[in-house]
């Protein structure tokens, strides 16, 4: 997946934005050399919600939520210029 989003990463773009699920996609871009933000689904859907995108977002997903196995909202941007091993692994969202 690291491999996928950096060839894929636009030219024009600074950072990219993967939304995830398995708590093992954090780990995989640790050593990242793009700037990345990682989002669980629900960090994403509170975001957009907060934007005015999509204001049932949030409750959408948790609607879902008895059936799916839904991850807290965790969110860590991974900055190119910070080494590996400096970098967190993704925490609570801050409101």
């Amino acid at each position: 997946m690291r491999e996928f989003v950096a060839h894929w990463r636009p030219s024009e773009s600074a950072s990219a934005l993967v939304v995830y699920e398995d708590a093992k996609v954090a780990a995989l871009f640790l050593d990242s050399d793009f700037t990345v933000t990682l989002m669980t689904t629900l960090a994403f859907a509170e975001t957009i919600a907060e934007w005015g995108v999509n204001a049932d977002a949030v409750a959408a997903l948790e609607s879902i939520a008895p059936q799916y196995n839904l991850k807290p909202a965790l969110v860590a941007t991974y900055e190119v210029d910070t080494p590996p091993d400096l970098r967190q692994l993704p925490q609570p969202r801050k409101k």
